[in-house]
């Protein structure tokens, strides 16, 4: 479940997107699909930007608000994904699901705010269950038989721990602050104190545990079998049977909506609460008996909060627990997990689920393929090219109204740019050092996205001569093979001028049709490469030629999607 505000909320389900728009009292399916796919999570990342996640790698899309929902291509789904539990986004850009895949857990990642999602290498594993953050960069994702790995580098790569004395399955996962997290399951409490380096097995005899929540580093509370709350006061080292919910039925999550007051959610619809920081707990009474199990229950702010479970039931409370009233949720499937930054940032699970994206109304999103550009051993008096893609990932025009290097000896292609939602240009970066040394600079893009001004790093070296050459000047025109070659889709085109000339390269079909002009310009003698992007022309034969002098030279080059 994600609400938006108070009152804009959406809900999954068995194939099913359900929307509300005053705060839960009624619901409307926006979106309904008849191929028995099971939710399992969603995440927003700002007011209307977020993704659920589910079985068979599915992904949705919406880009009006939740209004509608469309099927991504089949090439942005996450390969052989059978279920996803759980999804975590960093930003409106970066974010990581986790799951069970064919041969054990999956983890996939993203890094263009869900539009292309990768399969990131965790080894064999057991299937994945929960994910949790430290830090904008390190996290952890928990599951069965004790499974834990951690990534220090915002999912790119997963490793074990140090540390981790987990001997059974791990059902959820809190993190407190940017070093101190918990992991409950079977008979399993493990704690961190380290961001994850290393995970310590505490001292607890108890039932199994379904669910975890610290209040701060020393308090918190576990919840599990028989209906019983376990507490710890002294940082999870003892945990002392604290209440039991009656009737005893087993207890699925626990949360807090302040420090004193909390609800537990279980099976058959049992909800119990504290009001004084768990010192005591007690069952709530709720206006007509269910017989559904609660798997969720989150806060959207100190009073109003949702529960969530067996064949989609939703409650609402608005008085911090005390009492709930029943919302038609208009869905007859599972709701696992509720999940809240704020009120207007959240992520829901449920059964049967794809993974669905919705996008902020008429905003633009500028994002570039590289944060650092780099330039290695280039002489003096020759000039190199490097290219940046730059994407609008926003449902809006994305106009950049400039776009300039801090240094003189960097230029680039455009100074302005207008780019289309879902589409891109690329941006040829151009180094002409006038002295040997270690060059630093930045483009700096000023448009009208949220994230306004955005910079591409410079890093470049320039040196008199590249070892193992002369150092005199060529000799003769010579043109060079494209590197790499065949390419996808860009690819270096080195080349040799042997005086002060007009130069001209140029990209010409296999019928003969010149598409592009890749330099036309005086350039002083040296040696020099430009760089082509084809990322908008098919696979094919191309040739470019290198005119100077009334010389044509020409090469072949593949390009390859």
């Amino acid at each position: 479940m994600k609400f938006l505000n108070p009152d804009f909320g959406f809900a999954v389900g068995n194939g099913r997107v359900a929307r509300t728009t005053d705060g839960g009292d009624t619901w409307e399916i926006v979106h309904e699909d008849h191929t028995y796919i099971q939710f399992y999570s969603v995440s927003f990342f700002d007011d209307l930007n977020g993704f659920v996640v589910g079985s068979r790698g599915e992904i949705l899309r919406t880009n009006d608000g939740g209004l509608s929902w469309t099927r991504l291509t089949q090439s942005s789904i996450p390969p052989a994904a059978l279920r996803i539990d759980d999804v975590y986004f960093l930003d409106n850009l970066n974010g990581i699901a986790a799951g069970e895949g064919e041969g054990g857990g999956v983890i996939y990642r993203t890094s263009d705010g869900g539009i292309n999602w990768s399969l990131e290498d965790v080894g064999a594993t057991p299937i994945f269950r929960r994910i949790g953050f430290f830090d904008e960069n390190t996290g952890v994702a928990v599951g069965r038989y004790g499974i834990i790995r951690r990534t220090n580098n915002r999912g790119e790569t997963w490793a074990n721990p140090q540390l981790n004395q987990a001997t059974s399955q791990l059902f959820d996962v809190h993190i407190v602050d940017d070093a101190f997290g918990c992991a409950v399951g079977e008979t399993n409490i493990v704690i961190t104190t380290d961001a994850g380096l290393t995970w310590q097995k505490q001292d607890y005899t108890g039932s199994w545990l379904f669910g975890v929540h610290f209040l701060n580093r020393e308090k918190g509370f576990a919840v599990g079998n028989g209906g019983r709350v376990y507490g710890t006061v002294d940082g999870g080292a003892t945990w002392d049977h604290v209440a039991t919910i009656e009737p005893p039925r087993i207890l699925r999550r626990v949360t807090f909506a302040d420090s004193l007051n909390g609800v537990v959610v279980g099976d058959l619809g049992t909800v119990g609460r504290t009001t004084d920081g768990g010192l005591t707990w007690s069952g709530v009474e709720l206006p007509e008996p269910y017989e559904n199990s609660l798997f969720a229950v989150s806060f959207i702010n100190s009073t109003t909060g949702y529960a969530g479970g067996l064949g989609g039931i939703i409650l609402k409370t608005t008085d911090k627990g005390a009492t709930w009233v029943r919302k038609n949720s208009k869905t007859h499937q599972s709701i696992l997990g509720m999940h809240f930054l704020s009120e207007t940032q959240g992520a829901m699970t449920g059964t049967f689920g794809q993974l669905l994206r919705t996008e902020s109304l008429n905003t633009p999103v500028f994002h570039t393929n590289k944060s650092t550009v780099t330039f290695d051993d280039v002489q003096i008096g020759t000039m190199e090219q490097r290219n940046v893609i730059i994407y609008n990932l926003g449902n809006a025009l994305l106009s950049i109204e400039s776009i300039f290097a801090t240094d003189t000896n960097f230029s680039v292609s455009h100074n302005s740019a207008a780019i289309f939602p879902g589409d891109s240009i690329s941006l040829i970066i151009e180094f002409s050092p006038s002295k040997t040394g270690l060059y630093e600079s930045d483009v700096i893009f000023e448009h009208n996205s949220i994230s306004s001004p955005d910079t591409v790093k410079i890093i470049a070296d320039a040196i008199t001569s590249v070892a193992g050459e002369k150092n005199n000047l060529p000799t003769e025109f010579k043109l060079y093979q494209n590197y790499p070659n065949p390419f996808n889709p860009s690819t270096s085109i080195k080349f040799d001028i042997p005086h002060y000339a007009m130069v001209e390269i140029s990209v010409y079909t296999i019928l003969g049709q010149k598409i592009a002009v890749l330099l036309n310009k005086e350039l002083a003698a040296g040696y020099h490469s430009v760089v082509w992007d084809a990322s908008r022309l098919s696979s094919g034969i191309y040739f470019f030629h290198l005119k100077a002098d009334n010389q044509t030279f020409v090469k072949k080059a593949i390009l390859l999607k």
